[in-house]
């Protein structure tokens, strides 16, 4: 007989409002214990809880919560529990964003100022508008941001009520995936620089960057505080990798094609930083001379003008590179939804929890240009 969900069923909308009311408490708590002779540590603290609670579709601990839903079923008196544990994941997320902006040079995440640029704002402020110094400064306090919020990550499974034989586990997943990340951003900063990939290569940093990082390892963290097994998170990961590959297409589609105010980041910010996503290697590889000289030039270009990418995206459309990555993209949907089918048609996971799982997929599928 199949297990059964007896709590309210909890989509991802309602998730990630609730997770925002726990995250809110937890840095409120952080901040609490902050000796009155450190106001700058204070002022830190405020400054990351502010970056944290701007948004965001909070899929990675939605994830959480359903992989450990798939293995208990019936979740009701532990849901506190396994929410405060889901923010782990969003606590290591914009870890790696306060980073990765800095790298990528985003001046917006979310529709406000990177944390970098938030800084270099307050170092104007306060102490002038030396340009070296003041980007320097950004960086700086923006790097110790992100390690800021490793930190409490950490402190975070440290205080959770658990086994220590699954605190190590889940440190293993965890380390596994950030050193899989770390790769990945490796590999994407020399793509840029090289300035021509194949395919092979940005679906590698695709893998690690996303796939592995936002659907498995949040999943697998579900299943080992649910106490799975080995082959739970085998399947789970023939489930993930797919659609996270899926995810970050239309991501980069998204970043070309979409509209500002609803993506939160700028319309063709990929373009400007150089990066090399499937829709550029695709272009470049069906394009004709004329159209790979006019992209070569454009990408990376730190003067890019709407003109420009428009002409990027005419390119991308002409060449066929758009319907290539479409396409791509329903591919590992359907590979992701065959593993569905099959979670679906065993009697040892909870259908709620399948259902969600469903209905992630289908969501990942409607984002649309």
């Amino acid at each position: 007989m199949k297990r059964q969900m007896y709590q309210k069923s909890m989509d991802l909308e309602n998730y990630a409002t609730r997770i925002a009311v726990i995250l809110e408490e937890f840095f409120d708590t952080q901040k609490s214990k902050v000796d009155e002779n450190t106001p700058s540590f204070l002022s830190l603290l405020e400054v990351i809880q502010e970056f944290s609670l701007r948004g965001g579709k909070r899929i990675r601990p939605f994830f959480v919560y359903i992989g450990y839903s798939l293995i208990k079923g019936d979740i009701s008196e532990e849901l506190d529990e396994v929410m405060k544990a889901s923010i782990l994941i969003e606590l290591i997320h914009t870890f790696f964003l306060a980073h990765d902006d800095i790298m990528d040079k985003s001046d917006l995440r979310r529709g406000k100022p990177t944390l970098h640029v938030h800084y270099e704002k307050e170092y104007k402020s306060l102490y002038g508008n030396n340009n070296l110094e003041r980007k320097h400064f950004g960086s700086s306090m923006a790097i110790l941001a992100g390690d800021m919020l490793f930190s409490l990550a950490l402190d975070l499974l440290s205080d959770l009520n658990i086994k220590i034989e699954t605190q190590k586990e889940i440190l293993r997943v965890l380390n596994k995936t950030i050193m899989n990340t770390i790769v990945g951003q490796e590999l994407d900063i020399r793509l840029e620089h090289k300035r021509t990939s194949f395919s092979e290569e940005i679906l590698n940093v695709y893998k690690r960057k996303t796939a592995q990082y936002t659907f498995e390892c949040p999943l697998h963290l579900g299943v080992l505080l649910a106490e799975g097994t080995e082959r739970d998170l085998k399947i789970l990961s023939e489930f993930a990798i797919p659609l996270g590959i899926a995810f970050q297409i239309r991501d980069d589609i998204l970043g070309v094609f979409g509209k500002e105010k609803e993506t939160g980041k700028i319309v063709g910010d990929d373009i400007y930083q150089g990066k090399q996503t499937l829709l550029i290697a695709k272009a470049l590889e069906y394009g004709s001379d004329i159209q790979k000289d006019t992209i070569i030039s454009i990408l990376g270009n730190k003067n890019i003008t709407h003109f420009d990418i428009r002409k990027i995206q005419t390119i991308i459309e002409d060449t066929g590179a758009l319907t290539y990555a479409q396409d791509f993209s329903q591919k590992k949907i359907a590979e992701a939804k065959k593993i569905l089918e099959n979670i679906a048609s065993s009697s040892q996971y909870n259908t709620q929890a399948v259902t969600q799982l469903s209905n992630v997929t289908d969501y990942i599928i409607s984002r649309s240009i």
